[in-house]
């Protein structure tokens, strides 16, 4: 029913308005002087006085127009039509842009890397002065974000290394290249242990020695303290550095790091970097496949029951049980003319190198000869002079 009713209750209101100002103008007037520029606008009032008939008459008319209206039925729109227009206006009308998504939005540096695809790579910085380790992410147009700074221990003396003993940290620019488990660890290492390349070669041109500057953890218990050279950090920040670090992570050690920019700009430049480390990680790999052959032949010797071939791969100075090598060798040479056969095998080989020098082989060992069987879990020391690798020390870790 509203919809019939609507427009005759919106005429009548208007023309209502229309009357009411005009039955009363003069007090409107009085009330509210009009402006000059707005009086010859409604000049309704002029007109009543000229044309008295007309007042008289426009009551009239309004009652009549309404009556003509309510007499043409008002026909609605459907809803369909209603959607359809709806529709057509929001495909034509231009398209709303909220006001933040114009706005321009600020890329961060990290964000900015992930989208060029930016090569990188970890490196170290240490600060003696400070006591300070950081991991930098070093990127191939030579910049840098500092991801982690832990706090670290140096040797007990002051000072840059110059001979083995002298309980001082180096200085100087280093490669990590093994690493130790704590299985592997006396206690006092902690959960983990990063085996340096110290001495390097401008170590070695300048006439310093000593062997073993590690990165390492503390004993169970214990805070990071003075150490006979080596880094030392505490064993969360070593589980937590191991992340980002590993064989072929360049290492800068400074007495004192004044500028961390000028730091890495002065000792690393990113495509130089690259090589080097391809060369660390070569000779890395070079060197397991070397020992692990080293293990191979030592197995195919004993299998075979060559005493002088296996006997050849024992250092001269080789002890055991109270036997110097010359008596360990007439021992083992009974055994192996008394076997009519020998298996050996070997599984699970596992190298980890101390330093340059000396490397330790684990291992599970199966032996059968006749009817005696044997599983233990073997060790062999390894030194290395004039080139040559010799076992140093054969041990035996456990025995089923």
């Amino acid at each position: 029913m509203n919809r019939f009713t609507y427009p005759f209750r919106y005429h009548f209101k208007k023309w209502s308005i229309i009357l009411d100002t005009f039955l009363f103008s003069r007090q409107i007037r009085q009330a509210y002087p009009l402006h000059p520029a707005l009086a010859h606008t409604f000049a309704l009032s002029r007109m009543v006085t000229a044309h008295p008939f007309l007042t008289l008459l426009l009551p009239l008319v309004t009652i009549l127009f309404s009556w003509l209206l309510l007499a043409v039925p008002f026909r609605a729109p459907s809803l369909d039509a209603l959607f359809s227009r709806s529709h057509s206006a929001r495909t034509l009308a231009p398209k709303a842009v909220p006001i933040l998504q114009a706005l321009p939005k600020k890329i961060s540096s990290s964000e900015e890397r992930k989208s060029t695809n930016r090569q990188s790579l970890y490196i170290l910085v240490a600060d003696k002065t400070a006591k300070l380790l950081r991991v930098i992410r070093f990127y191939d147009d030579n910049d840098f974000d500092t991801i982690k700074i832990y706090p670290m221990a140096i040797g007990t003396n002051w000072g840059r290394k110059e001979k083995a003993g002298d309980l001082k940290t180096p200085e100087g620019f280093y490669w990590l290249v093994n690493i130790f488990e704590d299985r592997e660890l006396p206690p006092i290492y902690g959960v983990r242990a990063f085996v340096t390349n110290y001495p390097n070669e401008q170590d070695l041109r300048d006439g310093r020695t000593g062997t073993g500057i590690w990165i390492h953890g503390v004993e169970p218990g214990k805070a990071p303290d003075k150490t006979k050279g080596c880094l030392e950090i505490a064993n969360e920040n070593l589980k937590d550095i191991s992340n980002f670090i590993g064989i072929g992570t360049p290492l800068l050690i400074c007495e004192k790091v004044f500028d961390i920019s000028d730091s890495i700009h002065k000792y690393f430049r990113f495509n130089e970097l690259l090589p080097e480390r391809e060369t660390v990680l070569t000779r890395s790999r070079s060197e397991q496949e070397l020992l692990q052959n080293f293990v191979e032949k030592w197995r195919v010797a004993w299998e075979s029951r060559d005493i002088d071939q296996y006997t050849s791969l024992y250092n001269p100075l080789y002890k055991q049980d109270g036997m110097d090598f010359e008596q360990w060798k007439r021992y083992k040479e009974a055994i192996f003319r008394n076997s009519q056969s020998i298996s050996v095998s070997v599984s699970g080989l596992k190298i980890q190198k101390k330093s340059g020098d000396t490397a330790f082989i684990r291992f599970l060992q199966d032996y059968e000869s006749g009817t005696y069987k044997t599983q233990s879990q073997k060790e062999l020391i390894l030194t290395r002079s004039n080139g040559e690798w010799r076992i140093a020390q054969e041990n035996k870790i456990t025995e089923n």
